[in-house]
Parts: C-alpha cells; sequence; structure tokens
C-alpha cells in the first residue's frame, strides 16, 4: 500500500526545475493521488483515515467524483442510478451538465422520460448555482452509495477510480 501512495504522490510533484512555491488544494490533491491508487488500497486508506479524520475522508470521497464523471457509466449502471433520482433533482443537476452527459443520461431512458426531463429542463429559468451543484452532489452520492452496495461500478474497469 506504501509502495502504491508513493507511487502517485511522486508522479504529482512538480519537476526539481520548477519554482519551489505553488498553491495547492489539499483535499482535491489529496482525491487525485487516491483516484490513482488501486481501488482496493485507496479503500482501506479511506477507511483508516476515516477512523482518525473522518472529515476529512468525507471530503475526500465527495471530491473524488464530480457529476460529470457519471459519464463513465454504461447503460445498465445509469438506468439503476437514475431510479433512485427524483426527477426534479435530475433536472436541477443537467442545467449545468455537458451535452455527452445529458445525451448519455437521455439515452438511458424511455423516450417519453427523456421528452419529460427536456421539457422541465428548457422551462427552468435561472437558478442559483448552489443550487444545482448540491442536486449534482445528491446524484453523485447516491452513485456512491450504489457502488458501496456493490449495484453499480464506477470504475471502467474495476482496477481504476473514475
Amino acid at each position: 500500500m506504501l509502495d502504491g501512495v508513493a507511487a502517485a504522490v511522486s508522479a504529482e510533484l512538480p519537476p526539481v526545475e520548477a519554482e519551489a512555491s505553488m498553491s495547492v488544494d489539499g483535499i482535491a490533491r489529496a482525491a487525485g493521488l487516491v483516484r490513482k491508487l488501486d481501488k482496493t488500497v485507496a479503500a482501506t486508506m479511506l477507511g483508516q483515515l476515516n477512523q482518525d479524520q473522518s472529515e476529512v475522508a468525507s471530503e475526500i470521497r465527495r471530491a473524488l467524483y464530480s457529476f460529470e464523471d457519471l459519464k463513465s457509466l454504461d447503460p445498465k449502471a445509469l438506468r439503476t442510478l437514475l431510479k433512485e433520482v427524483q426527477n426534479d433533482r435530475l433536472v436541477l443537476a443537467l442545467k449545468t451538465a455537458s451535452d455527452a452527459l445529458k445525451q448519455q443520461i437521455f439515452a438511458s431512458m424511455s423516450s417519453r422520460a427523456a421528452e419529460y426531463i427536456k421539457d422541465d429542463l428548457s422551462n427552468l429559468g435561472s437558478v442559483r448555482l448552489t443550487e444545482v451543484e448540491s442536486a449534482q452532489r445528491e446524484i453523485v452520492e447516491a452513485a456512491l452509495r450504489l457502488e458501496a452496495e456493490g449495484t453499480i461500478s464506477l470504475g471502467g474497469d474495476g482496477d481504476d477510480m473514475v
């Protein structure tokens, strides 16, 4: 496990000739490192961190995945996730989503449901970015819960985290 962490940290370090001072977002950087670890090692490390500093472990877990990362889900897993999501929260979350993610989500639904969501999205109007981010976070948390239950897999090939 230590070798995996050391390799991930080494990959993130700037080259020797780089300037010595740089700004670092600790949680985002830690999430980036955890993403490079084997899934089992990452889970073990976060579990141990959770025992000592549960708030930090929770922040890192939230930073591991973004709403856009849901593009990596296969259609079956995406359908499973969408069953867990209320339509009004999905519409709100899609407000700032990329066209590619929107198309993938619509393709995972019945044409009737997709048209309903598209209509609601076009009629949504202005909303606070914090509300959109909150809806996106809820959906990502639902995906994480389903992964923890073994219902879906967020990893592309089972070894790497996305």
